[in-house]
């Protein structure tokens, strides 16, 4: 069983996507980690998907691999931590910005660079650093002194708050406030 944390979020979103792609005959569940009881609903596929509070983390007991998407809520990051701290052979992607899993507890993963063979906790590079290596890496035969490159990534990666925040300073400045 493959279990999704936080399908509802913009990287949650195409995850799911792509998962249900490449993988549809596999059975996925999906909980979120917002730290509201509330249940959620999320389009998986064209189909509305029952997203319901980790509430229990004995209902991860079941998943053979789990993939972050988010940062949970700090009342149920650190139980999180602890109970995938007890589980060493679970299979656990972290796609979330900024990642959950520790610095160097995982191996890391993206566009040019193949996890390592047999790792059990995998760290999916931030794009923002994946994407312009690709770039990088195909300009090094053209032999160049220097170079610039401006990296620009959504606000949504890094949050809520910050796409209020970016929300907030448009309208100040259509509203002529420096």
């Amino acid at each position: 069983m493959l279990t999704v944390l936080d399908p509802v979020t913009r990287r949650g979103r195409e995850l799911c996507e792509a998962l249900t792609e490449a993988l549809p005959d596999q059975a996925h569940t999906y909980f979120h980690t917002s730290g509201t009881d509330e249940h959620l609903l999320a389009e998986v596929a064209g189909q509305a998907r029952l997203v319901r509070p980790l509430d229990d983390l004995d209902e991860l007991a079941r998943c053979t691999a789990l993939i972050l998407t988010a940062p949970p809520a700090p009342a149920i990051a650190a139980r999180l931590a602890a109970w995938l701290d007890s589980q060493p052979t679970l299979l656990v992607v972290d796609y979330s910005l900024p990642p959950v899993l520790p610095a160097g507890q995982a191996a890391a993963f993206g566009m040019l660079r193949e996890p390592r063979p047999g790792a059990r906790r995998l760290q999916a590079l931030d794009p923002a650093l994946s994407g312009p290596s690709v770039v990088l890496d195909a300009l090094t035969h053209l032999g160049l002194i220097s170079t610039h490159l401006t990296l620009l990534t959504p606000a949504a990666d890094a949050g809520d708050e910050a796409v209020e925040e970016l929300a907030g300073q448009a309208v100040a400045r259509l509203s002529g406030a420096r």
